[in-house]
């Protein structure tokens, strides 16, 4: 599904916030994100840093959250604790020094 998804002119199903506010507490949680990741695992390319620093934000994002509360059901304390698991399996991968998948060494640095 994910692969076919740019071969479709499909607007995106989560809308961005547009108040100026939100906009740049967006920013700089993600800056701060790719600092912290770029921080932790310099000898990778800006690429894979950038693609776990974008996990991490798609995880640390309320839509996420919503998604578990709203369409799978679980309570707001199951699915912070879902959340909060996954990340830490992300996490344990930038310890283990295990890259993400399709983040070649060879991509081009953000």
């Amino acid at each position: 599904m994910f692969a076919a998804g740019d071969s479709f002119a499909v607007q995106g199903s989560v809308s961005e916030p547009d108040n100026p506010t939100f906009v740049a507490v967006d920013e700089r949680r993600r800056a701060a994100l790719l600092r912290a990741v770029s921080t932790s695992i310099p000898h990778w390319s800006g690429a894979q840093r950038g693609t776990v620093a974008a996990l991490l934000d798609v995880l640390w994002n309320l839509p996420s959250y919503e998604r578990l509360v709203g369409v799978w059901n679980l309570s707001s304390a199951n699915a912070t604790n879902a959340i909060t698991w996954l990340i830490s399996k992300v996490l344990q991968a930038i310890v283990d020094d295990d890259l993400p998948p399709g983040a070649s060494a060879s991509s081009t640095p953000l």
